[in-house]
């Protein structure tokens, strides 16, 4: 278990930067906004 939570710590930057790469895409963007929005969600439930 402990594993794990260091494994899952050690991607928690590269996560973080995925998430705010699309949040500013889809800020930025018009086109393609909604299927950014809806990616974004599907990677956090994942």
């Amino acid at each position: 278990h402990k594993r794990l939570e260091a494994e899952l710590g050690a991607h928690e930057p590269a996560i973080q930067s995925v998430l705010d790469t699309g949040k500013k895409l889809s800020d930025d963007n018009t086109i393609g906004q909604e299927e950014i929005q809806q990616r974004l969600a599907q990677f956090v439930d994942h």
